[in-house]
C-alpha cells in the first residue's frame, strides 16, 4: 500500500473518533460523535455550574482549559460556557459547566484560591444557567438578615477666611483620616430639618469623626479659623452588638453560632448578619427592626437587608437595555412593588442589572420567564464575518442612532438578535437584509501557498464552481501572492476557508485505483472524487447534498449508503464540518437532538411550563420531584404531574378520579382491623373507642362485632350475644 493511502488513512481513522460537545437549547450538554450520533446528554439538572472569577485580562479558553486539564479535569467533563471581562473591566470571569456535581465540587475545594497568572482565582458553584439566562443570586445561601450601622460618631464645623478657602479645604481633607476614621468632607449647604449645623458659605461640614476625638486632632486636621463640634452621637459598641443579637434571638430565634461581626475601624461602620433556618424567621425580625427602639439604629445611618427567598439577576449591557426600556418600564409598572414578584433594573457604568425578586416561587418564575425572553431579543438567522470587525461595529452603531435599535451577533448560534421596541426591530431587521444583499455581492480573498495552486487547479476550483457559479469564483496567480477570491456572503468564505485549510494538509488524498469507483448516491462515476475511509468515492457535490439534506435530524446517525445502503459507517464528524456551514451545522445538532428525544420518550422530557426549554431525565423511582432551574416549577420526574408528597405516583392518579378514591379507600381499609363497612349505606367506619354500638351517619344502629344493623334493641344484642356493649379488655 502506497505511503500517501498509509497516512491519508490514519487521519482518517483518528478522524472517526472526534466527538464534540455543545450545548442544545442553550441549557442541555450533548455529547456528538460521527454521524452526529448522540453519545452523551447531561441535563441542566445534572450538571453543576462552576463560576471562576478573577482571572487575568489576557486569558483565553485554550488557557483555561489547559489550567483545568493540569489540575487532573478530563476534557470531556467539562465544558466552558462563557468567558468574558468583568464588569470591573480589569479581570475575566468564566462560568465551567461540569458533568456531574461531584467533579464541580472537587473543582471548588481544589482550586479555589489558586494561582494563575499571578492573580488569585476565586471558584464557587451556582446552578447552570444559559446565555440570556438569570442567575441565582441567592442560590446556596442560607436565610440570613444583614444590619450597617455607624459606630458612635461626631459632626464638625470648621468656618474660612473665604469661600474659596473652603472649597480647596473641602477638596484637600475629603477622604482624609481625622481620629484614625476615613472622614467625608463638603462645603457647608442649607441644611435639611434634621441636620444640626449653621449654614456659613465660608466653612466646611466634616462627618464620620469618632466621637472620642478630641478637638485637638480635628483642629490639626482642619487647620480653621475657627470650629465646633455637633451632632455627637455615642453608645457602647459592645452592649449594641448584644442587644442586636439579643433582638434577633427572641423574634426569630437565632441560633447561638449563627451571629457574625464586622467592625471596619476606619470606615466607622458595624456589620452584623444573623442566619436564620427559614427565610420566614428573618423576615419577622427585619419587620421589627423598622419599629426598634434601638436608639444606635437610626433611620438616617442604618442600612438594613434581607434578600427575597427568591431573587435572580441578569446583566446586559447599557444599550441592550436603553433599547428595551419602554418594555422593562411597562412590567415594572405592572407588578409595582408587590412582594408576590416583582422587578427591579439598576444602571451602573457599563452595563445595567436586572433583577426578579419576590417571596412567591411560582409567580417569580413565571415573571424570570418573561424577563429572559425579553434579554433573548429578536433573532435574525444571517451570519457574515463582516458583523464582526469594525465595519459591522459601525453599521450596528447606525442602527443604534438612526433607529435605537441595539445589535448584538451571537457568535454561538452565528445569527444576530435585536433589541428595542417593534418599529425599531423592523427597521434594524430590513437594514440587515439589505446589508446582507451587498455582502453577497462583494469579493472575499484568501492567499494561499505555492504548493496549494496546484491542488486548487487540479479539484479546488471545481469544488467552488459547483457551489457557488463559475462567475463567482477566480484563482489569481499573475503574481505573489498567489490568492483565491469568491462572491457569495458567508457561505461562499465557509466554502474557500474549508479548501484552504485542506490544501494546507498532506498528503490530500489516498491513491483509490483499487477503490469502488462509482458514487453510492448517482451510481456514476464519481466527479471531483471525495473518498471515505469504508473505500467508498462520492461526488463532491453528491456528498454535500446528502449531508445538507440531513440536517433535519431524521437520518442520524449520518451513514454511508455504499454496498446499496449496507456500509453504513458513521460519516466522521470533520467531514461533515467541511460541507456544512456552521449555522447548518447548529441546526443539525439540535434537530438530532430533538429527533433523539422524540425517539426516547420513557427516558427524557421536556419541562411542562409552556416556551420552557429545560428537559429532564424520567427517573424510575417513584415520587422523585425535582425543580426546574429556568422557570423554577416543581415536577414529578416519574410521572411528569405536579409534586404529590406522601402519595405514590399510582395513588396520586387514583386521587383524580371517584373509582380510584374508592380503590384507594378499600386498600387502606384492609390494613386496618379497626376499619368496618356499615352494612346499611356502605360507608367505611373507623372504631377508635368506645362500646360495640356504633350509630352510622346513615341513621342505622350497627353491632361493631357481627357487623349488623338493629333498629331496636341494640343494647339487648349485645348484651345476650356478646356478654356486654364493651369489649371484655375494656
Amino acid at each position: 500500500m502506497e505511503k500517501q493511502t498509509v497516512r491519508w488513512l490514519l487521519e482518517a481513522e483518528q478522524a472517526a473518533t472526534k466527538t464534540t460537545d455543545r450545548l442544545i437549547f442553550d441549557n442541555t450538554k450533548v455529547l456528538f460523535g460521527a454521524g452526529c450520533e448522540i453519545k452523551q446528554v447531561t441535563t441542566a439538572l445534572e450538571s453543576c455550574r462552576v463560576l471562576i472569577s478573577n482571572l487575568p485580562a489576557r486569558t483565553t479558553r485554550e488557557m483555561l482549559e489547559d489550567f483545568l486539564t493540569r489540575a487532573g479535569f478530563n476534557r470531556e467533563t467539562f465544558y466552558i460556557l462563557v468567558l468574558r471581562m468583568s464588569v470591573d473591566r480589569e479581570t475575566q470571569e468564566a462560568s465551567v459547566i461540569f458533568n456531574d456535581a461531584r467533579r464541580a465540587k472537587t473543582a471548588v475545594e481544589v482550586l479555589d484560591k489558586a494561582e494563575c497568572l499571578d492573580e488569585v482565582l476565586k471558584f464557587e458553584l451556582a446552578p447552570i444557567v444559559k446565555p440570556g439566562q438569570m442567575d441565582d443570586w441567592t442560590y446556596n445561601r442560607s436565610s440570613y438578615l444583614e444590619v450597617t450601622f455607624n459606630a458612635p460618631s461626631m459632626q464638625a464645623q470648621a468656618i474660612y477666611p473665604t469661600v474659596q478657602d473652603a472649597i480647596d479645604k473641602a477638596k484637600t481633607l475629603n477622604g482624609g483620616r481625622c481620629g484614625g476614621r476615613t472622614v467625608h468632607v463638603t462645603v457647608a449647604r442649607r441644611p435639611e430639618p434634621h441636620e444640626t449645623w449653621t449654614y456659613i458659605k465660608n466653612s466646611i461640614v466634616i462627618s464620620n469623626i469618632a466621637a472620642n476625638t478630641p478637638d485637638s486632632e480635628i483642629l490639626s486636621f482642619a487647620a480653621p479659623y475657627s470650629m465646633k463640634t455637633f451632632g455627637r452621637k455615642w453608645f457602647r459598641v459592645d452592649t449594641a452588638i448584644q442587644r442586636l443579637e439579643d433582638h434577633m434571638r427572641t423574634v426569630g430565634g437565632l441560633k447561638s453560632g449563627d451571629f457574625d461581626v464586622v467592625q471596619n475601624y476606619r470606615k466607622g461602620t458595624i456589620f452584623v448578619r444573623g442566619r436564620f433556618d427559614t427565610w420566614e424567621q428573618a423576615d419577622r425580625v427585619w419587620q421589627s427592626l423598622q419599629e426598634t427602639d434601638l436608639e444606635f439604629l437610626t433611620q438616617d445611618h442604618t442600612l438594613t437587608f434581607l434578600a427575597f427567598p427568591h431573587q435572580y439577576s441578569l446583566h446586559i449591557p447599557l444599550e441592550h437595555y436603553d433599547a428595551q426600556k419602554e418594555i422593562y418600564d411597562r412590567l415594572e409598572s405592572q407588578y409595582g412593588r408587590d412582594r408576590t414578584a416583582h422587578i427591579v433594573a439598576t444602571r451602573y457604568r457599563v452595563v445595567c442589572l436586572i433583577q426578579v425578586v419576590g417571596i412567591d416561587k411560582k409567580a417569580v418564575g413565571a415573571l424570570k420567564l418573561k424577563v429572559e425572553k425579553i434579554a433573548q431579543g429578536e433573532v435574525v438567522g444571517v451570519w457574515d464575518r463582516y458583523f464582526l470587525n469594525w465595519q459591522g461595529k459601525a453599521f450596528f452603531g447606525r442602527l443604534l442612532r438612526q433607529f435605537e435599535a441595539y445589535v448584538r451577533p451571537d457568535t454561538t448560534k452565528q445569527v444576530l438578535r435585536i433589541y428595542g421596541s417593534e418599529t425599531a426591530v423592523n427597521h434594524a431587521r430590513r437594514e440587515i437584509r439589505e446589508q446582507m444583499r451587498t455582502l453577497a455581492a462583494l469579493d472575499y480573498k484568501m492567499n494561499i501557498e505555492d504548493y496549494c495552486v496546484g491542488f486548487f487547479v487540479r479539484e479546488g476550483m471545481k469544488v467552488l464552481e459547483d457551489t457557488l457559479g463559475e462567475d463567482n469564483v477566480w484563482l489569481h496567480t499573475t503574481s505573489k501572492p498567489y490568492f483565491v477570491s469568491v462572491r457569495g456572503g458567508h457561505d461562499a468564505e465557509h466554502a474557500l476557508q474549508k479548501l484552504v485549510s485542506e490544501a494546507l494538509k498532506k498528503p490530500l488524498r489516498p491513491l483509490v485505483r483499487d477503490w469502488s469507483q462509482t458514487c453510492p448516491l448517482c451510481f456514476e462515476e464519481p466527479t471531483q472524487q471525495f473518498p471515505l475511509a469504508c473505500h467508498h468515492i462520492y461526488c463532491t457535490g453528491c456528498l454535500k447534498h446528502m449531508l445538507i439534506s440531513a440536517t433535519d435530524g431524521k437520518s442520524v446517525p449520518i451513514c454511508c449508503i455504499g454496498d446499496d445502503g449496507r456500509c453504513k459507517i458513521p460519516i466522521p464528524l470533520p467531514v461533515i464540518e467541511r460541507f456544512i456551514s456552521p449555522a447548518r451545522l447548529t441546526q443539525l445538532f439540535e434537530n438530532s437532538f430533538r429527533v433523539h428525544l422524540e425517539r426516547h420518550p420513557n427516558e427524557y422530557r421536556f419541562c411542562p411550563t409552556p416556551d420552557c426549554t429545560q428537559i429532564y431525565r424520567v427517573s424510575k423511582e417513584d415520587s422523585a420531584v425535582i425543580q426546574c432551574p429556568a422557570c423554577l416549577i416543581e415536577t414529578c420526574s416519574h410521572c411528569h404531574k405536579s409534586p404529590h408528597r406522601g402519595l405514590t405516583c399510582e395513588e396520586n392518579t387514583l386521587v383524580g378520579s371517584k373509582s380510584g378514591q374508592e380503590l384507594l379507600l378499600e386498600r387502606w381499609a384492609k390494613g386496618h382491623s379497626n376499619v368496618k363497612k356499615c352494612p346499611d349505606c356502605g360507608v367505611f367506619i373507623e372504631k377508635i373507642d368506645g362500646c360495640n354500638h356504633i350509630h352510622c351517619r346513615c341513621g342505622g344502629h350497627v353491632c361493631w362485632i357481627c357487623a349488623k344493623t338493629f333498629n331496636n334493641g341494640i343494647y339487648d344484642h349485645l348484651n345476650t350475644v356478646h356478654g356486654g356493649a364493651y369489649d371484655p379488655d375494656h
